[in-house]
């Protein structure tokens, strides 16, 4: 779970990714997406928080955007993971400055 941190001790770096679960083949017991789970232990064996910020449904399964706070060199250390590396955009984060403003997905 996530929880705000006071003011002093805010991490100030983030990394914001997108992750899409296609929809499972109809079948009737329950279904658990394990490259979703090897992608939450990976973030949890290296310390660091996310959050889920939203999810957008699609007619062959939904996207999954979520936020990743810590320690730059946490963060660095856990997408050259071999579990993460696929997940890994390189972008300059000096090019998108927000200040503290909050991170907000607008649906038309």
């Amino acid at each position: 779970m996530f929880f705000k941190k006071n003011k002093k001790d805010r991490v100030k770096h983030f990394e914001v990714f997108t992750y899409f679960i296609p929809a499972p083949p109809v079948r009737p017991t329950g279904y658990r997406e394990k490259d979703f789970d090897t992608i939450c232990k990976t973030l949890n064996k290296y310390d660091l928080d996310y959050k889920i910020l939203d999810t957008i449904g699609h007619t062959n399964g939904f996207w999954i955007i979520i936020k990743i706070f810590g320690d730059k060199q946490k963060i660095d250390y856990a997408f050259n993971d071999p579990r993460l590396n696929d997940f890994k955009i390189d972008i300059d984060p000096e090019s998108f400055d927000h200040g503290d403003e909050p991170f907000i997905i607008e649906r038309e």
